[in-house]
């Protein structure tokens, strides 16, 4: 269920967000919880990524990885 949540924001923060959102194909309410779920992460979503953190140099990827594509992708899944 989604509910309405009034935020007050620095104009110049905004007119960034905007940009960037348009710039994602994102809407500015995406934006806002999947950073609002990212500084509330269980214990076990940081020991994931500490894991993964950790063996990030191990892993190739190919070329054509838009990591910021594949992670909202995620996100989306996870949280929709």
């Amino acid at each position: 269920m989604t509910k309405k949540l009034i935020l007050t924001l620095d104009e110049s923060t905004i007119k960034k967000v905007k940009i960037y959102a348009q710039k994602t194909h994102r809407s500015l309410s995406s934006i806002v919880e999947n950073y609002l779920n990212t500084l509330v992460l269980d214990e076990n979503d940081i020991k994931k990524e500490e894991i993964i953190l950790r063996n990030s140099d191990k892993i190739q990827l190919p070329e054509n990885f838009y990591d910021n594509k594949e992670l909202r992708e995620y996100l989306e899944k996870k949280h929709f």
